[in-house]
C-alpha cells in the first residue's frame, strides 16, 4: 500500500514538474507571451498558475506576461497578486501592465501591496497605467468584420446576393 502511495506522489510531482519545464521551454523557444498563456490553458494549467511559471522562468518580461494573462480573461486580481509574489521587484511593471489592460487600479493596486508590494511604487505605477490605458480602451481596437452565416443564410455566403427561391 504505502509503494502505491508513494508511486502516486513521484508521478504527481514528475507531471507538475513537466507542467513547468513547458512554460519555460515555450518561453526559451521564443514564444510570444500571449501564445504561452494560450499553449498553458490548452494543457490544462490555469492562467494564473501559467503566469506564476513564467514569471518564475522570465521575470524581465513580466508585464507581458500579466498583459496577455489578462488578455486571455483571466481575473486581473489574481494575476497581479500571483505575479507580485513571484516578483516583488517587478511591482512596478506588473501594476502597470495590469492597469493598461483594462483592470481597476484600486484593485490591482490592493492586491499588489497585500503581495508585498511598496505602496509609493504601487502609486506610482497606477498613475502610468492610466496614461497607457487611455490609448487602449474600448473602441480602440480595429473592429472584427461581419460574422458570414453561410449559404443561404440571409446575408451570408452569397455576399447579399439572393442563393435560391427556398
Amino acid at each position: 500500500m504505502k509503494k502505491a502511495a508513494l508511486g502516486i506522489a513521484l508521478a504527481a510531482g514528475m507531471l507538475s514538474s513537466v507542467a513547468f519545464a513547458d512554460v519555460a521551454q515555450y518561453i526559451k523557444d521564443g514564444y510570444t507571451m500571449d501564445q504561452v498563456i494560450a499553449l498553458a490553458q490548452s494543457e490544462g494549467i490555469s492562467t494564473v498558475e501559467a503566469v506564476r511559471q513564467a514569471i518564475i522562468a522570465a521575470p524581465e518580461k513580466a508585464a507581458d506576461i500579466v498583459t496577455a494573462a489578462i488578455d486571455a480573461g483571466a481575473d486581473p486580481e489574481q494575476v497581479v497578486a500571483t505575479a507580485v509574489a513571484a516578483a516583488k521587484d517587478k511591482a512596478e511593471e506588473i501594476v502597470t501592465a495590469a492597469v493598461a489592460a483594462g483592470a481597476d487600479e484600486q484593485v490591482v493596486a490592493q492586491a499588489a501591496i497585500a503581495n508585498g508590494a511598496d505602496p509609493a511604487v504601487v502609486a506610482q505605477a497606477t498613475a502610468a497605467g492610466r496614461k497607457a490605458f487611455a490609448g487602449r480602451g474600448p473602441g480602440s481596437r480595429k473592429p472584427l468584420p461581419p460574422i458570414d452565416f453561410g449559404v443561404g443564410g440571409g446575408h451570408g455566403g452569397g455576399k447579399g446576393k439572393r442563393v435560391s427561391d427556398n
